[in-house]
């Protein structure tokens, strides 16, 4: 006479219906995988509405993520379900992340105006730029005709 065992009160297995939606993940030109902000775990809801936390494994982008190519790449991630859920529909977690255009080398990024202002016209006023700010975080002084192109900026400030 063998034993035998029986299990009493055995939950069912619960199927996951869906993840949680990843916003755009915005990086600049040049981020490693390893720093593109992926989420190593994922929020998914169960068949019975209830909510819980999985791992998930990010794949190579499609297309292959390449740090030196800008561009929108689409990742998938598979979950790693704990036990007592399983996922028969094969459901993946998505995002989309959207590497920037590589920023050239010292280009203007915006302007430094002079402390002083001095009235125009009623109700206009007028500042000096008296520096060029470079991508680099170098500042150029700027003289009378020192610029060589038109550079366009708004200019926001207090209108006296």
């Amino acid at each position: 006479m063998g034993n035998s065992w029986r299990i009493r009160n055995a939950q069912p297995a619960l199927t996951v219906t869906d993840v949680t939606y990843i916003p755009d993940i915005y990086v600049s030109f040049g981020t490693r995988k390893e720093g593109l902000g992926l989420p190593r775990t994922i929020e998914i809801t169960l068949e019975d509405h209830s909510v819980t936390d999985a791992p998930v494994a990010w794949n190579g982008g499609t297309p292959i993520y390449d740090p030196a190519a800008a561009g929108v790449y689409l990742f998938e991630g598979t979950l790693d379900l704990p036990a007592g859920i399983h996922n028969p529909n094969q459901v993946t977690a998505e995002a989309k992340v959207i590497l920037k255009e590589r920023v050239p080398d010292d280009v203007i990024t915006g302007l430094v105006l002079d402390q002083s202002s001095y009235r125009l016209q009623t109700g206009q006023t007028h500042s000096t730029v008296t520096k060029a700010v470079y991508s680099s975080g170098r500042q150029e002084a700027l003289g009378e005709g020192s610029c060589s192109r038109r550079v366009d900026y708004p200019v926001t400030g207090n209108k006296n």
